[in-house]
């Protein structure tokens, strides 16, 4: 097993926000609860981290994926 993390540089708009979020569900919808991909606020992880509306996560991957 693999883990990506991943992140936005800059604040994610509404709309980026909702097709961020629709990949994640389809992503998740087929995947164990290990596998799927998380999505949070930057400044919910580590406080004062910048910009505060940009995003950042992770998910495991298998090594054949």
């Amino acid at each position: 097993m693999g883990l990506i993390h991943y992140q936005t540089l800059e604040t994610v708009g509404p709309e980026e926000l909702r097709a961020l979020r629709a990949i994640k569900e389809e992503f998740n919808a087929r995947r164990a609860f290990s596998e799927r991909i998380r999505l949070w606020r930057k400044s919910d992880i580590l406080e004062g981290m910048e910009p505060r509306g940009a995003r950042w996560g992770f998910t495991r991957v298998r090594d054949e994926e």
